[in-house]
């Protein structure tokens, strides 16, 4: 068995100063296989080395992180976030305003499932044309923060910020707008057959799930757009404490450079 420098060892209140967690923890970590160590003397030693191993396993390329927030399927945005908790907040949100809303990345791709959709944009993302078609909408919608999608229908969107820069776009979606009295000045409903053929859909199916698409009044969309902003708002705060978390992992790598 090698033996570890007494230099090497650190007690449980240096580890308990690096990670910046109580005594408790450190416990619970040596409990579930987190941390290795072993008593001298009745306290706890734990060797540099594996303490130095432990971080950087779990310390990310902030600089990557926060470039752009871009990458490869959301890989980069799915990093800043836990896409569990975006995703649980995102449907709660969905389901009291009862419309359908999705998280992106920047390129349009989505981050997350689309919570609360209905059957026709279903029908619609359904085809690969119709997911490119919603994702070149969802990329572009939150500019102008509200527009019509290929289908003619409404969505509104924001933007989420990490560090100044965009990483990803909040989307409420699916919606026939209704102007004064519910008259529709645009009835999307006539290019069902085109659209059916475009994206090899079958016609009947498309006709049969329009009849459940949400409808929207225009004095509704202010309310609508601030309250979409919010969401995006509170995903940027989640996704600024997670970086300001990886940047304390990050300094504590850094003992590999403390002295003894």
């Amino acid at each position: 068995m090698e033996m570890n420098n007494i230099n090497d060892l650190l007690t449980t209140h240096q580890l308990e100063e690096i990670l910046k967690v109580d005594r408790i923890t450190i416990y619970r970590m040596l409990g579930d296989g987190r941390l290795k160590g072993f008593k001298v003397g009745g306290q706890w030693r734990f060797p540099r080395s594996d303490v130095e191993s432990w971080i950087r396993g779990r310390c990310f390329d902030l600089q990557s992180l926060a470039a752009d927030g871009s990458g490869k399927n959301g890989e980069q945005a799915s990093r800043i976030f836990p896409i569990s908790c975006i995703q649980a907040v995102q449907s709660i949100f969905a389901d009291a305003m009862d419309i359908a809303t999705v998280t992106t990345d920047i390129e349009g791709q989505m981050l997350t499932e689309v919570s609360n959709g209905c059957d026709f944009c279903q029908t619609v993302l359904s085809s690969e044309e119709g997911k490119r078609r919603c994702s070149a909408f969802w990329k572009g919608v939150d500019k102008g923060g509200v527009g019509t999608c290929h289908a003619g229908l409404l969505g509104v969107g924001s933007r989420i910020t990490t560090k100044g820069k965009w990483v990803a776009t909040v989307v409420s979606c699916q919606l026939d707008l209704r102007g004064g009295e519910g008259r529709n000045d645009f009835d999307w409903r006539k290019n069902l057959p085109r659209m059916a053929s475009e994206l090899d859909l079958p016609e009947k199916s498309l006709h049969a799930a329009a009849a459940g698409v949400r409808t929207i009044q225009t004095d509704q969309i202010p309310r609508l757009s601030r309250l979409v902003k919010q969401v995006a708002d509170t995903f940027s705060k989640i996704g600024e404490e997670r970086l300001a978390l990886l940047g304390r992992l990050e300094q504590i790598a850094e003992i590999t450079h403390f002295e003894p």
